[in-house]
């Protein structure tokens, strides 16, 4: 099957992680509650809550960093997961490793391999795991 096939098998009712909230609306001016000018509002200090990752959009990512020849490693994953969120809506998330290693765990589709160093990574079954090697002191591209 061509790379990314599996995607289509994946359940088509699970929410993209990357939609965006309905922003609250502002209370009108003068009233308790609206900052002063210059200084930031509550949720505005808060970090966005750690939340979960629809398993649709890590599969997509694992996918783009195998086509990327990039080792998924569960911090990669992450990373990229936050970029396609950020491209997708503008905004900005926090995904937690753990909630992330034991959604990608769950995933019938994905293998969770440990690594010696006490990373892991997320590999796809039955996909060569050829990636490069950041590492070595050989080039293979001139």
């Amino acid at each position: 099957p061509p790379p990314g096939a599996w995607l289509t098998a994946l359940p088509h009712h699970v929410a993209p992680a990357a939609a965006a909230a309905v922003p609250a609306a502002a209370p009108p001016p003068g009233r308790k509650g609206v900052p002063r000018a210059g200084t930031a509002t509550r949720a505005q200090r808060r970090p966005q809550l750690k939340r979960g990752v629809a398993p649709s959009d890590i599969a997509a990512a694992v996918e783009s960093l195998y086509r990327d020849d990039i080792r998924p490693y569960g911090r990669i994953l992450r990373k990229r997961l936050l970029d396609r969120a950020e491209a997708a809506s503008g905004g900005k998330l926090d995904i937690d490793l753990k909630t992330l290693r034991a959604t990608c765990e769950v995933c019938a589709w994905l293998k969770v391999e440990a690594t010696d160093d006490g990373d892991w990574a997320v590999l796809l079954p039955g996909r060569p795991a050829d990636f490069v090697d950041v590492y070595s002191p050989e080039d293979v591209y001139p």
